[in-house]
């Protein structure tokens, strides 16, 4: 299971601690957190866009995607 986190403010401590959290659920699948800000690949930003499920949604953050995703391909 891929999570991207969408956290403009999500500390490297707190995308850590909720990494290991979820390591420790009694599942069977092996679960990968990435801080969606830091994802240096359009193409992996570009197929989160448009195959990504919202699973929880705290504020409305498609706007900063957007412009990260903007500034990215520049690069």
């Amino acid at each position: 299971i891929d999570i991207a986190i969408y956290a403009p403010e999500i500390s490297s401590l707190e995308l850590n601690l909720l990494r290991d959290e979820l390591e420790q659920l009694n599942i069977i699948y092996k679960i990968d957190v990435v801080d969606f800000y830091n994802i240096n690949k359009q193409g992996l930003i570009e197929n989160i866009k448009e195959e990504g499920k919202i699973i929880y949604e705290k504020a409305d953050y498609r706007s900063q995607i957007t412009d990260y995703s903007d500034q990215v391909s520049e690069n």
